[in-house]
Order: C-alpha cells, then sequence, then structure tokens
C-alpha cells in the first residue's frame, strides 16, 4: 500500500498520477479510503484522509492526541526511532492495524486498517479450540487411568501388552494435542510483556530448557552470536517459540548431527536461523509449513508447534519464516530490535 503514497524507491519518488504528473500527498490523502495522515516528529498532523478525520471528536485533525488511540503516543516514539513501525489499537469494539513508515527526517505516514472482522473470527476460533481442549481432557484423563490399571494386570510381554502400548502412545499423542490447542487459543498480544532482551541472555535460556531434548539423540548445539545484539519482547515467550523450532530440529535431526543457530544483524531486525541436518522441508509442503495440523508423511509431530511458534513472534512485532537451504530446514526468526535499556532477563530479576 505503501507504493500509492511513496513509489517504488521511497521516500525520493512522488507519487504519480495517470497524466503522469507528480501528486502532493496532500491531495493523495484527500481521496484516500482509508483512514491515514502525515506526521511530524512533534505528532502534528499536517494532512490528513476523510476517513482518519472521522475518527476524530472534532471531526478535523490538526494533532496526533486528537485521536482517540492512547497507544499513538508510543508508536510515533518508535516509528521516528526505527523507521516502520506496525501495531494493533483499538476503539470502540473496533480493531485497526496502524502501519507506519517515516518518509524523512522530519516526517512520517500513518494508515489504520480496520481488522475488527479478522479479530472477531479469530477470537472465536480461539474460543472453539479451548471449548474442544477443554471437552477432551476430561475423557484423555480417564482413559490414561484405565491404561495405567491394565498395564498391572497384563503380561509384561505379548499382544495385548503390545496393543495397550499402542493405546498408551496414541493417547500421549493426543494428550499433546490438546495442550497445543489450549496454548494456541490463549494466546493474545495483551498477554505479552515488552522488555529489551539480550540476545546472548535469550540463547543461552534456550540452550539450558534445549539440554534434556538434544541429550537421547547425542546431538551437539552450535551457536554462533554476533555481539551486543538487543531485541524487545517478552522473554518467555520467545524461549517458547525458539523452542518449539528447535523441538521440530531435533526431531528430524539424524542421531549424533548438529543443530546450528546463526544470529546477526539485518537492518531493524535481529536474525536468528535454526538450521538442521534431516531430510528438509517437502516442497509440497513448504508453503503451508505454518498453517495448524499440517504436518508430512510418516511426521511424529502434531502440526501445531511450528503455528504456535510463528504466532507467538508476530504477536511481538517479528516474523518466522521457512528459508530456503541445500540440506535439512532453516528457519528464520526476524525479531524486532531494541536498545538495551533493560537488562532484568539477562541478571535474572525478570
Amino acid at each position: 500500500m505503501w507504493r500509492k503514497f511513496l513509489g517504488k524507491k521511497a521516500p525520493s519518488p512522488a507519487p504519480v498520477s495517470e497524466e503522469g504528473a507528480s501528486l502532493p500527498l496532500e491531495e493523495i490523502l484527500q481521496e484516500w479510503p482509508l483512514p491515514a495522515a502525515v506526521v511530524d516528529r512533534q505528532r502534528g498532523v499536517p494532512w490528513s484522509s476523510r476517513a482518519l478525520k472521522a475518527l476524530s471528536p472534532s471531526g478535523e485533525l490538526q494533532h496526533l492526541l486528537e485521536l482517540p488511540f492512547s497507544e499513538l503516543v508510543e508508536i510515533h516514539r518508535r516509528l521516528f526511532e526505527e523507521g516502520e513501525v506496525e501495531e494493533e489499537v483499538e476503539y470502540r469494539e473496533r480493531a485497526f492495524r496502524v502501519l507506519g513508515r517515516r518518509i524523512s527526517s522530519e516526517l512520517a505516514v500513518l494508515a489504520l486498517v480496520e481488522v475488527t472482522r479478522e479479530r472477531t473470527l479469530e477470537k472465536e476460533l480461539r474460543f472453539l479450540a479451548s471449548t474442544l481442549a477443554h471437552e477432551f481432557r476430561t475423557p484423555l484423563t480417564a482413559l490414561q487411568g484405565y491404561v495405567e490399571a491394565l498395564e498391572e494386570e497384563l503380561p509384561a510381554e505379548g499382544y495385548p501388552r503390545e496393543i495397550l502400548s499402542a493405546i498408551r502412545e496414541h493417547l500421549h499423542r493426543l494428550t499433546r494435542l490438546v495442550k497445543e490447542l489450549l496454548e494456541l487459543s490463549r494466546l493474545s498480544g495483551r498477554d505479552l510483556r515488552c522488555e529489551a532482551l539480550p540476545v546472548a541472555a535469550l540463547l543461552q535460556a534456550l540452550r539450558r530448557a534445549a539440554e534434556p531434548l538434544l541429550q537421547p539423540k547425542g546431538l551437539r548445539l552450535e551457536i554462533h552470536p554476533e555481539k551486543d545484539l538487543t531485541v524487545r519482547g517478552d522473554p518467555d515467550y520467545l524461549v517458547q517459540a525458539l523452542l518449539k523450532v528447535l523441538e521440530n530440529a531435533v526431531r528430524y535431526s539424524p542421531e549424533g548431527g548438529r543443530i546450528i543457530i546463526e544470529v546477526r544483524s539485518q537492518g531493524k531486525k535481529v536474525r536468528i536461523a535454526i538450521r538442521d541436518e534431516g531430510p528438509g522441508v517437502p516442497e509440497e509442503l513448504r508453503s503451508r509449513i505454518f498453517e495448524p495440523l499440517v504436518r508430512g508423511k510418516n511426521s511424529p509431530g502434531l502440526g501445531l508447534g511450528l503455528a504456535l511458534a510463528r504466532r507467538l513472534v508476530c504477536l511481538q512485532g517479528g516474523d518466522l519464516l521457512l528459508e530456503p537451504s541445500g540440506q535439512g530446514a532453516t528457519f528464520v526468526f526476524l525479531l524486532p530490535v531494541s536498545s538495551p535499556e533493560v537488562q532484568n532477563f539477562a541478571t535474572g530479576k525478570g
């Protein structure tokens, strides 16, 4: 959508009319169908669309604080510090995604896209998943008890014991599925706390959590970080997201193999790549690998871990991608950069 405002090489080219003449932002914004504005460093609004003015109680708009979104002060600060921003705000039971891009040292463009319908559907799906998961927990717990009782009565070997072992394995899978459905249904951006997190401390916590997963297959975890990088996010949820991807790498890695984590800066993001030496992701699944319940043939996984990891990362302003690689699978986290102002996570005080 930014091309309408800024052309292909923003911010230098101005938008162009059908006749080829350069159009000023003021003229474009007058007819722009979405709530949008140009703002300056002092939160002034030199130009805005009619759709955005309609959200102001006065019907006019000269300053950002005239809009009924308290979050805009922090969004404005981040916009001029980081160059781009994407956040969600609410007003009178309507949800908007705020998109911002700095176009010069003194000016930036803000646009609001209404996502009320998407959030309503998402809330209904979370409620459905949560309800189903809770309904499944009681019979699963009962079945687990019956299996344990039968194990005490059956002989240690033979056909009945083999059948019972298969039942136990499927019960274990269903229990994990219910647990991950509950985690997915409970996720909300409002649950997250935002801190400045040193990447070295984040990876140290990941290594501790991953050690029990690596030992049974004799896997080596190699971490190659750049120094002094800091991201912004929730430490618990970020470690959980990283661990979900690492669990996937462990599942598909050959015994005695390596899992490599590489960290480096990438613009306004920190890039954390997790690469394994397994068979890789089949071509037919690559475009859908982050969808819930998508998994390969004969996969031991449940198809929820990667969906959950991506959801956790996106809620914190980042992204999780599958990157083409010659061998194995490479999953890339792109996390927002932050200045190292908060060190609670590194010192264990968080």
